[in-house]
Parts: structure tokens; C-alpha cells; sequence
């Protein structure tokens, strides 16, 4: 399953996109962490995640592939800055 932030209220609120097509509100205390989910051509499914980082400001990213039972760490760097834009509108 994948999930999808996506800020209603700037302040406050994120929607989840569910898988099943179905979506949940909910109320936020920090920047949301989001995640990105690919399937390759080759069918290996790998996934980019942002978390915001506690400890100062910026963000963690990681890619993490699916061994088929879980999901694996292969790499991890923390990044000044994140921009989330779909469909030509700015979600983070």
C-alpha cells in the first residue's frame, strides 16, 4: 500500500491517499514524511521516503528496496530542502 500526503490546511492537516482508493484527514504536529513508491521495469519495487529530521532542520531520504517479505534501507542522506509538485501544483 502506498500513501500519499497531501497538505488541506497548511497548518494542520494532511489527506492520506488509501489504496483502495479511499482517503482519510488527518491533523498533523510537524512537517508530514511522505513517500514515493515505484515498481521498475524489471519488477523491482523500490521506495524514496522524506522525514523531517528532528534533531535540526532539513530532512532524511531514503531509498529503500523490497526483498519480498520487507523493505530493505539501501542508502539514506539528509537533504537541506524538499519540493513536492503534482500536476503543477506545490503539495510541500
Amino acid at each position: 500500500m502506498t500513501e500519499t500526503a497531501t497538505p488541506v490546511d497548511p497548518a494542520s492537516m494532511v489527506t492520506v491517499a488509501i489504496a483502495d482508493g479511499g482517503t482519510a484527514a488527518k491533523e498533523i504536529q510537524s512537517d508530514p514524511c511522505f513517500t514515493i513508491e515505484i515498481e521498475c521495469e524489471d519488477a523491482t519495487r523500490r521506495r524514496y521516503r522524506f522525514e523531517p529530521r528532528q534533531e535540526r532542520s532539513g530532512w532524511w531520504r531514503s531509498v529503500d528496496e523490497w526483498t519480498g517479505t520487507s523493505w530493505e534501507c539501501h542508502d539514506r542522506e539528509s537533504v537541506r530542502s524538499v519540493s513536492l509538485t503534482v500536476d503543477g501544483g506545490t503539495i510541500i
